[in-house]
Parts: structure tokens; C-alpha cells; sequence
């Protein structure tokens, strides 16, 4: 165990005098020849201080604001389970393509369709109205209005990824 740790030990003392520059041999020459005036010296002792690397971890809290979570059912209607922010898909439980629409209610126009599998970015929601539980959405393909996200027992649409 001891052996292990003074190779250890060496060796990391040759790395950091490869990455500082020292210079091994002039540390430990003796002088050729002492003068009459000088008095011979001993070579210097060097001491190496390895100090073990500090592991340090960031704790960032996570709020419960800033976590998506489903949105309130609107009263009579399914439990809603678009999530504001988050991307959702057209449903394959119904081949009809899904009706985009410039407000959230059957009386505005239709600006658009969405195919079955096609995704979309929810962008405002959810809005209740007797029949349908509204979300103003915005596809990949740029079309933005507002859709239903189903009736009792039927889901036109779904999260993205499924889970």
C-alpha cells in the first residue's frame, strides 16, 4: 500500500515538473569543485505538497412554477392533458384531420387542418366552452389557430412525445 502511493506520489511529482517547467538535474547537481572562498553546499531538499482535488456540486432547486403540469379539467368535460409550452400531436384514434380555428369555439373559421400524427407547439389554453375544451396551437408547419383537444371518450390530440 505504501509503495503504491510513493509511485503514486512520484509520479505526480514528475507530471507537475513537466507542466512547470522545472529542471530536475539543476535542483540536484553537486558543485564540481568548491572554491577556496565558498564552503561546499548540500543540494536543496525539495518538498512537494499534492493537495487532493475539490469536488464541488451546484445545487439548483427546481420550483414548482417553472415544472409543466396538466392543466385544470374544464367542468363536464375530459380531464385535459395538454400541457401549456409543451409539444402534443393529432391523435390516431380518429383518421379526420383536426380544424384549426382564429378563435376557440365552432363559430370561428376554419383556417387550416392538422393530419393525424401531425405535431404542434401549445401555446395558450385551455379555454372551456359547452362542447370542447380549446388550445391556441401553432404547428410545424406555421399554421397557428385554436383546436379541440376531444369529446367524452374520444382525444383528438395527445402529448408528444406519448407517455
Amino acid at each position: 500500500m505504501i509503495s503504491m502511493m510513493r509511485s503514486t506520489v512520484l509520479m505526480l511529482f514528475a507530471i507537475m515538473c513537466l507542466v512547470a517547467g522545472c529542471d530536475t538535474a539543476a535542483e540536484t547537481a553537486v558543485p564540481a569543485e568548491p572554491s577556496s572562498t565558498v564552503a561546499p553546499t548540500q543540494p536543496a531538499a525539495v518538498t512537494v505538497a499534492i493537495t487532493p482535488p475539490t469536488l464541488i456540486i451546484n445545487i439548483t432547486p427546481i420550483i414548482q412554477g417553472n415544472r409543466p403540469t396538466a392543466t385544470p379539467a374544464c367542468a363536464s368535460l375530459p380531464r385535459t392533458r395538454l400541457v401549456i409550452g409543451n409539444r402534443a400531436q393529432v391523435s390516431d384514434d380518429d383518421e379526420t384531420p383536426l380544424n384549426v380555428r382564429s378563435g376557440p369555439s365552432t363559430e370561428f373559421r376554419i383556417l387550416g387542418r392538422l393530419n393525424v400524427m401531425e405535431r404542434f407547439l401549445v401555446i395558450s389554453g385551455p379555454e372551456c366552452s359547452s362542447e370542447y375544451v380549446w388550445y391556441q396551437v401553432r404547428s410545424d408547419s406555421g399554421l397557428e389557430g385554436w383546436i379541440a383537444e376531444g369529446v367524452p371518450g374520444l382525444y383528438f390530440v395527445e402529448p408528444y412525445p406519448p407517455g
